[in-house]
């Protein structure tokens, strides 16, 4: 099964005079982009998520089972793809890009929510703890229960250089650390010489 170009190019020419029509009265231009999910597309990151947030409005094209006839591919504006897999059709991945472009949208998180998390900043995010302060045995750290928020927000930004070095070094490599992120990475160092050398 692989889809025709007739309806595609209808669906897609339709919805982009709708998208333009409804915004005409703003007297600015209307910034529309189609993309197009396929697996030969550029793999989708969060600096694309904010770049797709800040258009007006956003056409995702999805496939499903063989694909698209590939004159499809000269209706978009760019190829997308969620990764180095594939899936029995584009409506995931389509769900995947709408959800993480919504949430970027004024209104739909508290202001400044998103600035910390994973990838926002080129690091994965600091981990997250609830009551009660402690379960079974594991206890939430003490300087997240300090009221110090300069000693939290230094306490969250080690712990989100410790996770990313741990989890994901690929997200480090030619990054440029701040001074601070420098020293911090220099006594996590320290601390790791000295456990291995009492061991």
């Amino acid at each position: 099964m692989v889809l025709r170009c007739q309806p595609v190019a209808d669906a897609v020419e339709s919805v982009k005079r709708r998208g333009t029509e409804d915004r005409k009265d703003s007297g600015r231009k209307v910034s529309v982009r189609t993309i197009l999910l396929s697996p030969a597309g550029t793999v989708y990151d969060q600096k694309k998520a904010r770049e797709l947030a800040a258009q007006d409005h956003l056409i995702l094209i999805c496939g499903h089972y063989e694909g698209f006839d590939a004159r499809i591919y000269s209706w978009a504006d760019e190829l997308v793809s969620v990764g180095d897999y594939i899936l029995t059709g584009g409506e995931l991945p389509a769900m995947t890009v709408a959800d993480s472009v919504l949430r970027l949208l004024e209104g739909n998180l508290k202001e400044g929510g998103a600035g910390e998390e994973s990838f926002e900043n080129g690091l994965l995010e600091y981990p997250q703890y609830t009551k009660p302060a402690e379960f079974r045995g594991q206890k939430v750290p003490e300087v997240l229960l300090s009221g110090d928020h300069e000693a939290v927000r230094k306490w969250r930004l080690e712990a989100a250089l410790k996770e990313t070095m741990e989890r994901r070094p690929d997200l480090l490599e030619g990054r440029k650390f701040t001074e601070e992120e420098k020293a911090l990475l220099g006594e996590m160092e320290n601390q790791q010489d000295s456990r291995e050398q009492h061991q």
